[in-house]
């Protein structure tokens, strides 16, 4: 398991099952406790992605208490959770151009990165680990084979919780799935930007140094740089909801939307990633033709 995945499940135990299941015993669990669970979950303000990942841990402790014998008083039911809420926030088409023209007028590393997201959909943690040599210019492309998040120090349970070390740290790892290693094509004019802020292949593309821009601080100048343009503030991974839009509206096929994305199916892509906008919808009744 990455480190990564054991921290964020370990957190999900900290934090939301155990504080409210941790003294039950297995077998008087129900379905009446299950759904005042995800009750006091989504009373908490959790959103419908957050309570399906921990309602999966939850469902994977039980089963493995199965495995021991200890059984819940009775089949459970488990709630379908949407795995995303339906109502993604992304920028409207105006405030879109506005943000590609001022990064390609204000060009740096950083302005780069953020058009990297605009136009290849990579993640954040993605972007954070993105070094100079994983640009192919022969080729005309990128690969994505790290990623970079902050997670929970586990050396602290060795220090027994006394702040000896740092309570979290960053860790540089393979990206979230198999799948999720793979290669983008590199459009023609983020290849001529590229070639023209390129530095040693050792160094990260956002820094120019051996040591990396963690994505906290990515979505800090990125908040700013919303800002700056007078942009209402958005999420930027909702970049890789926005090009994802764009890409199904263009009318290109959802396979290679998949693979570009790094999915591991295309159902993943549709269900999770593929909001198509109110005004593209209405175009779409416009055109519509009676047969």
């Amino acid at each position: 398991m990455k480190e990564s995945t054991y921290s964020n499940y370990e957190e999900i135990l900290d934090n939301h099952i155990l504080p409210l299941l941790g003294q039950m015993q297995v077998k008087k669990f129900t379905n009446h406790t299950l759904t005042g669970f995800v009750q006091k979950e989504l009373e908490q303000g959790m959103a419908f992605g957050s309570i399906h990942v921990i309602l999966s841990v939850l469902k994977n402790i039980l089963r493995y208490a199965q495995e021991f014998g200890y059984f819940p008083a009775e089949p459970l039911k488990f709630p379908r959770i949407p795995s995303s809420s339906s109502d993604i926030q992304i920028m409207s088409s105006e405030d879109y151009k506005k943000l590609d023209s001022y990064l390609f007028n204000n060009m740096d590393p950083f302005s780069f990165g953020i058009l990297l997201c605009m136009y290849t959909g990579i993640r954040v943690g993605e972007l954070s680990g993105l070094k100079w040599e994983d640009i192919d210019f022969a080729q005309c492309k990128i690969q994505i084979r790290r990623t970079v998040t902050r997670v929970k120090n586990l050396n602290m349970l060795i220090t027994d919780g006394k702040n000896q070390c740092s309570r979290t740290h960053l860790n540089i790892g393979t990206p979230k799935t198999p799948t999720s290693i793979r290669s983008i094509p590199l459009p023609d004019r983020l290849l001529a930007l590229a070639a023209s802020l390129k530095k040693d292949s050792s160094y990260f593309i956002l820094t120019g140094t051996e040591k990396c821009m963690e994505p906290r601080t990515i979505q800090r100048r990125y908040a700013a740089l919303l800002k700056k343009c007078r942009i209402p503030h958005i999420k930027i991974h909702a970049l890789r909801h926005q090009f994802s839009c764009r890409w199904i509206e263009q009318g290109f096929d959802t396979k290679s939307l998949s693979e570009i994305l790094g999915h591991t199916s295309v159902k993943t892509t549709l269900d999770l990633y593929v909001h198509i906008q109110p005004d593209t919808k209405r175009r779409y009744m416009n055109q519509l033709t009676i047969l």
